[in-house]
């Protein structure tokens, strides 16, 4: 099984995703999202490793609306994050959304991880786009919904997901 949490900018969603990985001893695979600081050419958004290390930027947004996303980038260092897992692993995906849509390759590595033996704890955003609704659609997903008014109760839903006994490990 796979556990993906949703919700809106400020929601909870990587705190809740912290709080799980802190509960389990394994290694833990797959990316964080992380936003750079506001510049006068806008904010850059990179992967890093869920690991640690060097990140890589996946796209420039000069607004909401305004972004330009390198798909070289998530087609080469997105893929290669998710890449090489072991059976049995951890995977990190902090968050899927938008910017990682656009690439269908780094699509397609996505829903064959959800096919795997691997154990996927993610954010995704409730945004209704085809790549984003076949990750939360996905037969071995479980989609556990937070607002800041319930991310005490979503962290008890989610870790009681998490640490049920048929929860693949």
């Amino acid at each position: 099984m796979h556990l993906f949490v949703t919700g809106g900018i400020g929601a909870g969603k990587s705190t809740i995703l912290k709080r799980l990985l802190q509960m389990d001893a394994r290694s833990v695979f797959g990316f964080v999202t992380e936003k750079g600081p506001v510049t006068a050419s806008g904010r850059t958004i990179s992967l890093r490793p869920a690991a640690g290390g060097e990140g890589r930027a996946i796209a420039l947004c000069r607004s909401e609306r305004d972004f330009e996303t390198d798909t070289a980038a998530l087609e080469t260092f997105g893929i290669a994050l998710l890449s090489g897992i072991p059976d049995g692993a951890l995977v990190l995906m902090d968050e899927l959304g938008f910017l990682e849509s656009q690439s269908p390759a780094f699509c397609a590595q996505v829903l064959r991880l959800l096919d795997r033996n691997v154990t996927v704890l993610g954010a995704i955003k409730p945004l209704p786009l085809p790549f984003l609704d076949a990750v939360r659609g996905h037969p071995k997903v479980r989609v556990v919904p937070v607002t800041p008014q319930t991310r005490e109760e979503a962290f008890a839903i989610a870790k009681g997901l998490f640490f049920e006994p048929s929860f693949s490990r």
